[in-house]
């Protein structure tokens, strides 16, 4: 696989790239699925910049379109992001309008992106920003007991699951890197706070996912006696490499400022 000069402004009618990789023979089930958590302004969206393009991405209701550009801009990443669509997240209580929305954006990735990767070649990047967002949106607009206090019944949630779960299967069989981000929610136990943050989005998303990676920042001391801000990443799970899953969390082994081609070597090498 090389870089061309084709025209994939013209192939894909959107906005110029910068020369992405076109797959000279189509392999399905080759997609690797990525749950990227952290909490806000930590670097979720940051690290998902970081994977080959092109990057095809989701706004659904993080409305952060612009500040991802300057990021890359700071990054020197030539490669900017397609935006493929903005999907706001109407107030708790309005279904009706939630649930037009929620079926544009299933529509959109499958019948539009997906298709339209597949048919012209092209294996790209994916990115939903942010899945905490999108499963808010699924099950206000697809579970139909679902009320303005966020609580429906457990048996009405099956199509809201199932089309959350399709994105993952679907990007997989087509062979497209898929990325999901997610904000954290602190754990509190007896009415108190705790160290303690987990993902907010699917409960089950990490089954579906070949790598779950969670970003925390923490501060280090510098060579100048000055205390900065230091991204830490952990990953918490991997198909592909069970001792890196077993270690990660356990040992509570993590790495400074990761992007997706270190992720992908550590991977690949790592063992203990």
């Amino acid at each position: 696989m090389a870089e061309t000069n084709i025209d994939y402004k013209k192939i894909l009618g959107v906005g110029s790239l910068g020369g992405p990789t076109l797959l000279n023979s189509w392999v399905e089930d080759d997609g690797v699925r990525i749950g990227v958590f952290a909490r806000e302004k930590t670097g979720k969206s940051h690290f998902a910049l970081t994977a080959p393009p092109p990057i095809i991405l989701f706004d659904v209701g993080e409305h952060n379109h612009g500040e991802l550009l300057k990021s890359m801009r700071k990054q020197n990443l030539k490669d900017e992001p397609i935006l493929a669509g903005t999907y706001m997240i109407p107030p708790p209580g309005e279904n009706s309008t939630s649930e037009a929305i929620a079926r544009k954006f299933i529509n959109d990735y499958h019948h539009i992106w997906l298709e339209k990767l597949y048919k012209n070649k092209i294996k790209a990047t994916i990115v939903i920003d942010s899945g905490t967002m999108l499963w808010e949106l699924f099950k206000n607009g697809l579970v139909p007991s679902m009320k303005g206090d966020g609580k429906g019944k457990s048996r009405d949630y099956g199509e809201a699951n199932s089309s959350y779960y399709a994105l993952f299967s679907q990007a997989k069989y087509y062979g497209q890197r898929l990325i999901v981000t997610a904000r954290t929610s602190q754990v509190w136990v007896d009415n108190a706070p705790t160290d303690k943050w987990n993902a907010d989005w699917q409960k089950f998303t990490p089954n579906h996912c070949d790598i779950t990676l969670e970003i925390k920042k923490s501060l280090v001391m510098g060579a100048d006696g000055k205390t900065n801000a230091q991204r830490l990443y952990t990953v918490t799970s991997c198909v592909a490499n069970k001792d890196l899953e077993r270690n990660g969390p356990i040992n509570n082994e993590s790495w400074p400022e990761m992007d997706y081609e270190q992720l992908m070597g550590l991977v690949e090498n790592y063992e203990r």
